[in-house]
């Protein structure tokens, strides 16, 4: 007996197409007969519109035990309740390291191939899945993750405040040359102290390939604010001290690193999503003559002291680029238009793009529009910048 199959592996999780026949050893056989879930999956998902696309390597024993690992970020998580009844297929797991975001798969196993939908939140996505060959399970365990391109380093700034953080530094770099940096602000999903979840979107995984890099070399700094399960019975003027302190511990880590590299601080620059949006609000009013420009994207507006009118006019002829889909029912898009029309009330010209039909998840579409990396990377507190 022998197995068709589709499968294929590069680089940050960008599939190519691959078929190979592999023939079954009499328990793989014997297994697959027991139950047609036993093995290893590629399983692909999609978001929708303006979401993300994720793929999962999922390996089942015969006991219906078993682990999933995202193919894209690295880390691996425990099957749970798995269900699989003739055709009909169910589990979960949780997103991460940490059992805290449920991700649950209700479907189909049919003729070798998984369909079905993942939900989490009331979220949706589109799954589909196919067996994997010895080689494919093989190059995936060769494979380099996102956080293999970060050095992972922790700070305790003058204040005793500790951050994990991770840091790109670019290949070949140079001390005599002057890099730019990137300061990125993960989303809520990535608070914790693992230094691993606050490697998310399309910038932190996709700006420091060699195509990006040799047209922008640039350094990328990626803090990871403390999770939210300590702050829980804070109350919000707690909340809010906390994390002015966690941003000023952030500058600290930056003002080192321009001590120990090569960085042209005329072009530091400043974006982050979600929660992360809002600390790019933090960062700038906290260092307002640090950045050369900022991008917040879909960004929550609870923490920071300054409203959007006084931030309108502290920041009205500062580069900005704001982004926001228009479907988002996290962070509603009100938020950012409140804060584009304080901007322009105050003289401002804010650079603001609303995706339609997007939801929450609109930072990738933001970070892979090539029209934002060339208008950010020309961004400079140094006007006579070559």
């Amino acid at each position: 007996m022998s197995m068709k199959i589709g499968a294929g592996l590069g680089v940050l999780g960008m599939a190519i197409a691959l078929t190979i026949v592999v023939p079954l050893s009499a328990s793989e056989e014997d297994s697959h007969q027991k139950n047609p879930f036993t093995g290893t999956w590629e399983v692909k998902s999609d978001w929708g519109k303006g979401e993300r696309r994720g793929t999962h390597i999922i390996d089942v024993s015969p006991d219906l035990t078993g682990t999933v690992k995202d193919l894209e970020e690295g880390w691996t998580s425990k099957l749970r309740n798995v269900k699989s009844d003739g055709s009909d297929l169910s589990f979960a797991f949780f997103w991460g390291e940490s059992d805290e975001y449920e991700i649950v798969f209700e479907g189909t196993l049919v003729e070798n191939e998984i369909t079905g939908e993942y939900e989490i939140f009331g979220a949706t996505a589109v799954v589909v899945g196919t067996p994997m060959s010895a080689e494919a399970v093989a190059a995936a365990a060769a494979r380099k993750y996102v956080a293999d391109y970060y050095e992972a380093r922790t700070f305790t700034g003058s204040e005793g405040d500790t951050i994990p953080y991770r840091l790109f530094v670019p290949e070949d770099y140079d001390p005599k040359k002057k890099y730019p940096v990137i300061l990125f602000h993960h989303g809520g999903g990535g608070t914790g102290d693992d230094n691993r979840q606050n490697l998310e979107g399309a910038l932190v995984k996709e700006w420091i390939l060699p195509e990006a890099q040799a047209k922008n070399p640039c350094f990328i700094v990626v803090p990871q604010i403390p999770g939210k399960k300590a702050k829980t019975s804070e109350s919000l003027k707690a909340a809010v001290g906390a994390m002015n302190l966690h941003i000023r511990t952030i500058h600290e880590i930056l003002d080192s690193l321009e001590k120990e590299f090569s960085i042209d601080t005329s072009r530091e620059y400043v974006t982050g999503l979600s929660f992360g949006g809002e600390c790019t609000w933090m960062s700038m009013i906290e260092r307002p003559d640090r950045f050369a420009a900022a991008v917040p994207i879909c960004a929550t507006s609870l923490l920071v002291e300054m409203d959007a009118p006084d931030r309108g006019r502290e920041f009205a002829q500062f580069p900005l680029w704001i982004f926001h889909g228009d479907a988002d029912v996290v962070v509603p898009v009100e938020t950012s238009r409140k804060m584009v029309k304080a901007l322009r009330d105050a003289g401002g010209d804010p650079k603001y793009t609303e995706y339609p039909e997007v939801g929450h998840e609109s930072w990738d579409l933001a970070y892979r529009e090539a029209e934002l990396i060339e208008w950010l990377f020309a961004q400079s507190r140094n006007p006579d910048r070559d």
